[in-house]
């Protein structure tokens, strides 16, 4: 007996988790192939065998049609009474409704084929590879360029312990009113928030970098205008470019990339007030900030850029 090396599908998630594919799309993937093998089964199963008998009740059908008609006629004969009335309009009832049951056992077994046994829950070697292989192309073609913009608050923390609750909740409510207003004046969306910062994603490097520049420039007049609280918001901001996968209709919040993880880093090493981007916007980042400077130890080996608070930036670029 041929012995197979198997895999159930949640060990196929764990591999596609493992080299950066959403369960989401994974199990997409399963799903299409598990419905090319029953449609291989179900050619399969329509036999010669299952064609005759096919042909069979087609024959019987016609057959009833073409010379039923003559039973009526010769149950009225067979009976030369007064039942023969009766008789002839029974018959006609009888090759009627006989020929109407025919038809439907002729059209019921030409649309349903065999029953299938049940696809099994394990996918081969062979059968994962062609899987991944075919999920590699959905992905490849579903990607397209976003720009994320990670905005995190410094220090909050503190901000909250030094003010009482309706005033922290009052500020904070308000901070994320004015960050959506922003975001959203440069096309951008807010892709996530956790704690008290958040997740914006760009179809434009552009809009992105002038995004983080207003809000560094406007913090200021925030504080000035609708934060009760007696210390003041600093924000610091990291930006990251990349194809990442974009499913048509799919919600914001379910895009998953290293691209979007990635500005999450880069804001992690900003200073207060500052903005750090990916060397993919940095030509965006110069031209529109005035002035960035390398990192001395860029994040993951991979080349950044950072603005300070105390350099100048372009006025032109708001």
């Amino acid at each position: 007996m041929e012995t197979r090396e198997t895999l159930t599908a949640e060990e196929v998630e764990a591999i596609g988790k493992e080299v950066g594919l959403d369960a989401v799309f994974v199990r997409q993937a399963m799903s299409e192939f598990v419905k090319e093998q029953q449609a291989i089964k179900t050619r399969e199963h329509v036999t010669k065998p299952t064609i005759w008998r096919k042909l069979l009740r087609d024959w019987l059908a016609a057959s009833w049609w073409a010379a039923g008609w003559t039973i009526p006629f010769i149950l009225a004969t067979l009976v030369q009474s007064h039942l023969a009335a009766p008789l002839f309009f029974a018959g006609w009832g009888i090759y009627i409704g006989g020929g109407m049951l025919l038809s439907a056992w002729a059209r019921t077994a030409g649309a349903q084929p065999d029953k299938l046994q049940p696809l099994p829950n394990k996918l081969s070697r062979a059968d994962l590879l062609e899987m991944l292989f075919a999920l590699q192309r959905m992905l490849e073609g579903q990607k397209q360029r976003r720009v994320f913009l990670s905005v995190d608050v410094v220090g909050s923390s503190e901000m909250k312990r030094s003010s009482s609750e309706l005033e922290v909740e009052h500020s904070f409510h308000q901070f994320h009113c004015w960050l959506s207003e922003v975001i959203a004046k440069h096309g951008g969306q807010i892709h996530s928030v956790a704690g008290d910062g958040a997740m914006c994603m760009f179809e434009d490097d552009v809009e992105a970098v002038k995004a983080a520049l207003e809000l560094q420039r406007s913090i200021a007049q925030f504080n000035a205008s609708k934060n009760l609280l007696p210390i003041p918001f600093q924000i610091r901001c990291g930006i990251s470019a990349g194809n990442v996968p974009v499913e048509d209709g799919a919600p914001i919040g379910k895009i998953h990339s290293h691209v979007l993880d990635r500005a999450a880093h880069l804001q992690k090493r900003a200073k207060p007030g500052g903005i750090v981007v990916g060397g993919e916007v940095a030509g965006v980042a110069l031209m529109l900030l005035g002035s960035v400077s390398p990192l001395p130890a860029s994040p993951n080996g991979q080349t950044a850029f950072e603005w300070r608070p105390e350099d100048k930036f372009s006025l032109e670029a708001m």
